[in-house]
């Protein structure tokens, strides 16, 4: 029954950790600025991955997390910036906020369907990040979640999402196409907004959203209807036009930081 905290000094320089059989947390910050470490192997025996605690670690290139462990903490690999590829056991239940944030070499990630929530900012500024699978058990994608995501392509969202946070794909200037279900009944602020390339979104309801989108075309569900078929949805709301053409939905910039952990 122990937790492992901050390695000594000497730790903090090696490139390869082994964490002993026995252990049953990281700690929170346990690894923080630890900017040599390339890899480390976690034992079976530990349950739980703590708040930031691979944070900073940016030569962290790969890492294998065991089935035992069923939480893994805000923040927890937060700008490891070498990190390629990641797989996310079974065992848990959601990704944390901030989780795997300006995780820029991240190019795959594997979520699995044990995951009910992707929370706010969790794979903000992952910008190598291509295409993400999301799994039929998530009900709820939290604000920023995939912002700034600009290497992504395509997202498609699962019948069991029921809500997509503000600015969930913000910036993700690749972004070509999304599907979004009809079980979706909330959609935050400005989810899409600077998705420049993004041209078609597959079962999309509300005429709000079509506004705050810059397309070429928008289709419906069975009707192929082009964006002037939308007309009457988005000029019957003035307010919605306004903002479009006034947009200042924060983040404000690039360089905006992740709220507090």
């Amino acid at each position: 029954m122990e937790k492992i905290y901050y390695p000594s000094a000497k730790d903090k320089q090696k490139s390869y950790i082994y964490i002993p059989e026995g252990y049953i947390s990281i700690g929170r910050d346990a690894f923080k600025g630890c900017s040599s470490l390339k890899f480390v192997s976690i034992p079976d025996s530990v349950t739980e991955i703590g708040e930031g605690a691979f944070e900073g670690c940016s030569s962290l290139e790969s890492i294998s997390i065991p089935d035992s462990v069923t939480s893994i903490g805000g923040g927890a690999f937060m700008d490891c910036s070498s990190l390629q590829s990641i797989s996310i056991p079974n065992s848990v239940t959601k990704i944390n906020f901030l989780t795997f944030y300006k995780c820029s070499s991240l190019q795959s990630v594997s979520i699995p369907d044990s995951v009910t929530f992707i929370e706010d900012h969790a794979f903000c500024k992952c910008s190598s990040l291509q295409s993400v699978s999301i799994p039929d058990s998530v009900t709820s994608i939290g604000d920023g979640a995939f912002a700034r995501c600009s290497s992504l392509q395509s997202v498609s969202i699962p019948d069991s999402v029921t809500s997509i946070g503000s600015s969930a794909f913000y910036k993700c200037s690749s972004l070509q196409s999304i599907s979004i279900p009809d079980s979706v009944t909330e959609i935050g602020y400005k989810p899409f907004k600077g998705c420049s390339k993004l041209k078609v979104i597959s079962k999309l309801n509300g005429g709000a959203l079509k506004a705050y989108l810059k397309l070429r075309s928008i289709f419906k569900p069975n009707s192929g209807a082009s964006i002037d078929d939308a007309s009457e949805h988005i000029s019957s709301d003035k307010n919605v036009n306004d903002e479009v053409q006034n947009d200042t939905s924060s983040p404000k910039s690039d360089d905006d930081a992740p709220p507090a952990m």
